[in-house]
């Protein structure tokens, strides 16, 4: 049965507590969802998870790690922007890096500034965790980092496409979920016309200019021809072989702040997931 999956999408997989003298994981739990996984591995399965920060990313990584049957080579994962910010964001945290602000002229907790932050602590645990590619979805931009190396040469296109068909997908099960049927005529006709959301746009331009400017003298491009790439060609942009970034600003008609968010995140990774793999 497990050969007809063509994705696993899996929640809560980065939970363990006991731990061994040598640093083993011995929790039958543990040892029950690594015989699950290496099963996924030996027919080639592209596996994805939604973590969180209260994930134990030792764990996690093992969890990632080597089969015995052959390397996993076909690992996603996803988190929302504040999961990623606790992961990475402090002396504490169970990945923290001393990130560099991009622009001196910007303050450590200015929104634009945090824009560009999310993508570097992403690039961060991409290498930490040594997954093909992880989806960051944001309240006003998704961002998706992936190995250049590891993934397929159209990938950059997937993960906009799929981050695009997500922030709509939201919205429907947002309605579908939540609005009754009386009403359901109406809310459709608040729908018509409407687009990305301002600020989404506006997002998008202030994260194209500062990854251009941080990743010319890496990709030895002009700032103008790597930001145009963001802002009016592809929507994402490969630097050689050290990351490649895409973009997806949100679609958020007004409507939705009538609409309980919940489970919005897990919609969107899920989407994205299905879409990619």
């Amino acid at each position: 049965m497990l050969r007809d999956y063509t994705v696993a999408i899996l929640g809560g997989i980065g939970y363990s507590y006991r731990r061994g003298s040598q640093g083993q994981f011995l929790g039958i739990l543990d040892n029950v969802r690594k015989d699950q996984l290496d099963a996924l591995y030996q027919i080639n399965t592209p596996i994805h998870a939604e973590i969180s920060n209260k994930f134990n990313l030792t764990f996690l990584n093992y969890l990632i790690g080597k089969s015995p049957s052959q390397p996993s080579s076909q690992w996603s994962l996803s988190l929302n922007q504040d999961d990623i910010a606790k992961l990475t964001g402090t002396p504490n945290a169970q990945v923290y890096e001393s990130f560099t602000v991009v622009d001196p002229y910007l303050s450590p907790t200015s929104e634009r500034m945090s824009l560009f932050d999310r993508f570097t602590r992403a690039r961060h645990l991409l290498n930490i965790l040594d997954t093909d590619w992880i989806y960051v979805h944001g309240n006003e931009l998704d961002i998706a980092v992936w190995k250049p190396k590891a993934c397929s040469s159209n990938i950059g296109e997937k993960l906009r496409d799929g981050m695009l068909l997500a922030k709509g997908a939201v919205i429907a099960a947002m309605i579908q979920r939540l609005v009754p049927p009386p009403l359901m005529t109406l809310i459709k006709a608040q729908l018509k016309g409407s687009s990305l959301a301002g600020k989404g746009f506006w997002s998008l331009a202030q994260f194209a200019v500062d990854f251009s400017r941080w990743a010319h003298p890496i990709c030895g491009m002009p700032e103008k021809e790597i930001r145009d790439n963001l802002l009016f060609k592809d929507g994402f942009y490969e630097c050689g072989d050290d990351v490649g970034v895409a973009v997806a600003p949100v679609f958020w008609p007004g409507v939705a702040q009538y609409l309980s968010a919940t489970g919005a995140g897990d919609y969107s990774s899920a989407v994205v997931a299905a879409y990619v793999w």
